[in-house]
């Protein structure tokens, strides 16, 4: 059986999710969180891990396309699907850009679609992680390392020091030592504002609506 999480922001859709991959016979569900940090946070408490993740590609909080750059760089070994009621090619486009291996319509839930499509990631080559970096806006004048562009993504979303620590991967200190450089290099003291900056310097929120 493939082991399979799902992170959607809409608890009915998750539902719906879950019951259409119990129907598959080949798949079973092994956890579901309505934000990417819970997601984080138990892939980094859980030495197995799941097979595959179902990624909206809509949420609110943290969006699927920064939610699967992040998977990418720290969890290579799992593989992503994008899920979404969205029929627009862009947005569909830009999350398999970024590491999605397939897509699903929510609209048109099928266990046999569904099925097919477990079976065609699962068997996929593993595809070459890109640099989170490589997808946000970064100002060559100042000097930002891959490190602090990543940090900037996630304080774009106004999450804690904390929060973002679990996200990256790494310990809080090395987390207070990006922001101590990113707010040199900018001159911008105060945290809040450089999440705001952050945003209308275009890192964070790539999705186009």
């Amino acid at each position: 059986m493939y082991k399979v999480a799902i992170v959607d922001d809409n608890k009915f859709e998750i539902r719906e999710l879950t019951d259409c991959i119990s129907k598959t016979y080949i798949a079973e569900v092994v956890f579901t969180a309505t934000n990417s940090v819970h997601l984080f946070r138990w892939l980094h408490s859980k030495e197995v891990k799941p097979d595959i993740i179902l990624v909206d590609i809509m949420m609110d909080y943290i969006d699927g396309v920064t939610t699967t750059l992040a998977l990418g760089r720290q969890f290579s070994e799992i593989k992503t699907i994008a899920v979404s009621d969205t029929e627009r090619e862009n947005i569909i486009r830009q999350m398999l850009n970024v590491g999605a291996y397939d897509f699903i319509n929510k609209l048109s839930l099928d266990p046999n679609i569904v099925k097919s499509t477990l079976i065609k990631v699962y068997k996929q080559p593993y595809q070459a992680v890109l640099p989170i970096s490589d997808h946000f806006t970064a100002n060559s004048e100042l000097r930002l390392s891959s490190r602090e562009i990543e940090y900037l993504v996630w304080l774009g979303t106004f999450l804690n020091d904390s929060e973002i620590a679990h996200l990256m991967g790494v310990h809080p200190r090395s987390v207070d030592n990006y922001a101590k450089s990113i707010k040199e290099k900018t001159n911008i003291d105060c945290k809040r504002a450089l999440a705001r900056w952050a945003i209308r310097q275009g890192f964070s929120k790539i999705l186009v609506f």
